[in-house]
């Protein structure tokens, strides 16, 4: 019996590391993407909506993992109560009941025995609370501290992500758009030799689409 408890508390210890490992990518990417996003002022408000998709991706994956660590834990916990207290208490009357039978079942069908919201709701409250406050203090510093313009009432207030993050966002889209057509034409003309290269990159498309 002693072999069996020590080999459900290494089994326990495998899932709790497992555990940590979900919180542990929650922090550093959270930590990466509020580093990018206080580089530089063109960098989009966006970028904490994706931070929250990745912090709640990570939160369902530690659910599913915490519903395994906790049925191993409930396992372990009716030996410690029904078992090694008796045992260590030399007390034969309170090995009385049925948690022999309950072992039993539970390693023949082993069942989760909370739910995965309940689960959900566990590691929110335990960590991932921190996380999401913290995304969120991040995007409303980035908003006072980025903004084209004075935050003085809720309507500027709402319009601030949007000048900021918004308007550079689409001028680095359309920069990189500019830049992709001049590289073209810079190629049409060393390689075809032609003399104007938007109207040959025109119709050089229109025949690959034909030919297409």
């Amino acid at each position: 019996m002693s072999h069996f408890y020590r080999g459900e508390m290494g089994r326990i210890m495998v899932w709790r590391q497992r555990l940590d490992v979900t919180t542990n990518w929650a922090i550093t990417s959270t930590t990466a993407i509020i580093t990018i996003a206080f580089s530089t002022r063109e960098v989009p408000h966006i970028i904490f909506f994706f931070n929250l998709a990745i912090v709640w991706v990570l939160l369902w994956i530690e659910a599913r993992r915490y519903r395994f660590y906790d049925a191993f834990r409930a396992r372990v916990r009716m030996l410690e109560a029904h078992f090694l207290v008796p045992m260590v208490m030399e007390n034969r009357e309170l090995l009385q009941g049925e948690w022999k039978k309950l072992v039993c079942e539970d390693l023949i069908l082993p069942s989760f025995k909370i739910s995965k919201l309940e689960a959900v709701g566990r590691r929110l409250k335990r960590n991932y609370i921190f996380i999401f406050i913290l995304i969120l203090m991040a995007w409303l510093t980035k908003i006072f501290l980025h903004a084209t313009a004075p935050i003085n009432d809720f309507v500027s207030f709402y319009h601030a992500p949007v000048l900021a993050g918004g308007a550079g966002f689409c001028r680095h889209v359309y920069q990189c758009d500019c830049d992709h057509n001049l590289r073209q034409q810079t190629i049409l003309r060393r390689n075809l030799r032609v003399r104007h290269a938007p109207v040959s990159l025109a119709d050089l498309t229109g025949r690959l689409m034909f030919d297409v």
